[in-house]
């Protein structure tokens, strides 16, 4: 699985302090959910594999998946 976290390993890894690429664009709700699924772990591997391939295509979607990861993590158990 660690694999699949690929484009987000390289999006921080590739860090910098300047901001470029496109403006943050809104992100649907059927996209929003799809991604809160993936950050709880409760994908199919068929969805996994098809939000993976969104987020090597659209790589602004990562920060989405991260600030999804975030509220999982602050959210009391």
């Amino acid at each position: 699985m660690i694999d699949d976290f690929t484009p987000l390993f390289r999006l921080i890894e590739n860090r910098t302090d300047e901001v470029s690429g496109r403006a943050d664009r809104p992100i649907s709700p059927g996209i929003q959910k799809k991604l809160a699924k993936l950050a709880a772990g409760r994908c199919t591997d068929e969805e996994r594999r098809e939000l993976i391939r969104l987020l090597e295509q659209q790589p602004d979607l990562i920060l989405a998946l991260v600030r999804e990861i975030k509220i999982l993590r602050e959210s009391p158990k």
